[in-house]
């Protein structure tokens, strides 16, 4: 196995439990890291170390994300399975940079939004009980707009509030929020950054309000932000799966492109071997055949659709 450098040797000393989640399967846990591709730099800590790995976190495999653009990658452990995850993200320079690049009809697309439409940076929330409970309120509003959002079921419809106003506690991130002038909030970004990457954890608007154009100002304000603060890639999901086809137009249309970054696996006993052989650690969409995405899609949008009506 790759030993770890001095620097990795200190990131492990410094590893935050918060930073992982456990994937559990009929086979296997699988432990991976709760925010990427942010998180990359303790990804030797876990195949350097199985045993304490194992012990402390009880779990059978590991999968972590290795982004080609993050210049202090650990390698790859010769036994783990690799495959190809192709992420969302855009290097970013500079606003201006930013808006030559996406084209005319997205710039008219931002100064249409930004003639009704203004934002709001919250840094900390978490510090002030009125930022909390306000911003708690405008993603509880958001959340709760419709059980459905591009055909499918949205999994955090039914959300309370204060449930929201735990999760803004944890004090993770910051978040941008887009507003009428003088009237409420219709949309909302939360941003997670760690060195010189920024992730769009959420991005979300208003239906009602999408004539304004809100998702457009959004991504304006967060490659401000980025700008402002020396970020230098922003990375947005995934893209090119099938499975969000209006969603990857969109994407595109706002600098994205398709980065394909190496998505390692190992497993820590025969347990964890047997879940990496057969991809338990990939989305779904990943397991079936490409060709089938699309028909898949369409039995999941009449699945949610049906429970929704129940």
């Amino acid at each position: 196995m790759t030993p770890l450098t001095e620097s990795e040797e200190s990131n492990w000393q410094n590893f935050n439990p918060d930073e992982v989640y456990v994937q559990r399967t009929r086979i296997a846990k699988i432990l991976r890291p709760l925010y990427e591709p942010l998180v990359s730099d303790h990804i030797g800590r876990y195949y350097a170390y199985p045993e304490a790995t194992t012990n402390e976190q009880g779990c059978d495999a590991f999968t972590w994300l290795c982004p080609n653009f993050r210049p202090n990658n650990v390698g790859l452990d010769p036994d783990a399975r690799v495959d190809i995850e192709p992420i969302a993200a855009q290097r970013v320079s500079s606003h201006d940079d930013w808006a030559n690049r996406v084209g005319k009809k997205t710039r008219n697309l931002v100064r249409k939004a930004e003639r009704t439409l203004g934002w709001w940076l919250w840094e900390s929330p978490e510090e002030s009980d009125h930022d909390l409970d306000q911003l708690a309120g405008i993603i509880h509003k958001i959340y709760n707009e419709t059980p459905t959002r591009q055909g499918m079921r949205f999994p955090h419809y039914g959300k309370t509030e204060d449930s929201i106003r735990a999760n803004i506690a944890t004090g993770v991130g910051e978040y941008v929020t887009v507003h009428e002038k003088a009237g409420p909030a219709v949309g909302f970004a939360h941003l997670i950054a760690h060195d010189k990457t920024c992730m769009l954890e959420e991005f979300l608007s208003l239906q009602s309000a999408y004539s304004q154009a809100p998702n457009n100002l959004l991504l304006s304000a967060v490659v401000q932000r980025c700008e402002e603060t020396g970020w230098k890639y922003v990375t947005y999901g995934r893209i090119g799966t099938g499975t969000h086809p209006s969603l990857d137009r969109f994407k595109k249309s706002n600098g994205f492109t398709q980065w394909n970054c190496v998505r390692g696996a190992i497993g820590f006993n025969a347990k964890g071997w047997l879940a990496v052989k057969l991809g338990l650690h990939l989305p779904v969409q990943d397991r079936i055949p490409r060709r089938l995405i699309p028909a898949a899609r369409r039995a999941k949008i009449l699945a949610d659709k049906v429970r929704c009506i129940r």
